[in-house]
């Protein structure tokens, strides 16, 4: 057991005494399910193959057990050809719960065999696209520019932050330069989306030919949207900026959100040693 002083439930083991947690742990540890990326802590999730981790989920009479048994699925390295064909099914569940989760274990297990419910799920709602980009991000991030076009397509529709943000980590990991995608978002009425926009255009290999995106980011009204826009011009020396930075200084007077220290930064790229030089 596992008791969390924040408040949150406590967590039990699947097994009922210390020797079969310990020989599982052996077990997992051989099969090398723990020495994986993302392996997750062990303790907390059901022993056993896909076959039988499919067997509790088709057997189990509960939600919760449902979901534990395809959470569990995550240990493995591999799942034969009927497990994958189940979890497929389940790509088109009622239950969106299940249905995400099923999509993600298949991702990680059998990637051919997902793309089409991933496809599916990207041109669903945010929630969905949500658990797509996940499932690629995890568990098939070498395979992010094969989902260029989709993304693109289905980004002018997104509205939820944090879609917003996976979206966003795929067109990075995918290379492509997705500036003009990006350009509406820098306006767009949800502050944690301009964040995100900033920050991913930071990571452009030619955002030195962004500035005037990145001035939109300066005079944002969001304190937070400056500071991600100050750190993602980290290396640009362009005149154009000077104007935007004594905008900034005129709006902060203390290092509200690092924002001062940050432009002390950027201005020195520019060979102006402090501030207060930059006052003068």
């Amino acid at each position: 057991m596992n008791l969390d002083l924040d408040g949150r439930s406590s967590q039990f083991a699947f097994e009922s005494n210390f020797l079969e947690w310990y020989e599982r742990w052996l077990d997992e540890i051989i099969a090398g399910y723990l020495l994986q990326d993302r392996a997750g802590s062990f303790g907390y999730t059901m022993g056993g193959d896909d076959e039988h981790l499919m067997r509790v989920f088709a057997d189990a009479d509960d939600h919760k057990t449902r979901l534990d048994a395809l959470k569990c699925l995550a240990k493995l390295i591999t799942a034969t050809e009927e497990s994958c064909g189940k979890l497929l099914e389940l790509c088109c569940e009622g239950d969106a719960e299940i249905r995400r989760l099923a999509l993600r274990m298949l991702t990680k297990l059998a990637y051919p065999m997902a793309r089409e419910p991933l496809r599916t799920h990207i041109l669903g709602n945010d929630d969905d696209c949500l658990a797509a980009c996940q499932s690629i991000k995890w568990y098939a991030r070498k395979e992010a520019k094969e989902w260029v076009d989709p993304l693109r397509n289905r980004l002018p529709t997104v509205n939820t932050p944090e879609t917003f943000q996976f979206v966003s980590y795929l067109l990075a990991e995918s290379g492509v330069d997705f500036s003009e995608d990006f350009r509406p978002f820098c306006t767009h009425k949800n502050e944690e989306i301009r964040r995100t926009v900033f920050y991913s255009l930071g990571k452009l290999k030619n955002k030195k030919d962004l500035v005037e995106l990145f001035i939109l980011g300066l005079d944002d009204p969001a304190p937070w949207v400056v500071h991600s826009a100050l750190q993602a011009l980290a290396g640009i020396r362009d005149k154009r900026l000077l104007k935007a930075y004594a905008r900034v200084l005129d709006r902060f007077k203390t290092d509200e959100c690092h924002i001062l220290n940050n432009l002390e930064h950027r201005l020195k790229e520019m060979g102006i040693e402090s501030i207060e030089d930059f006052r003068l």
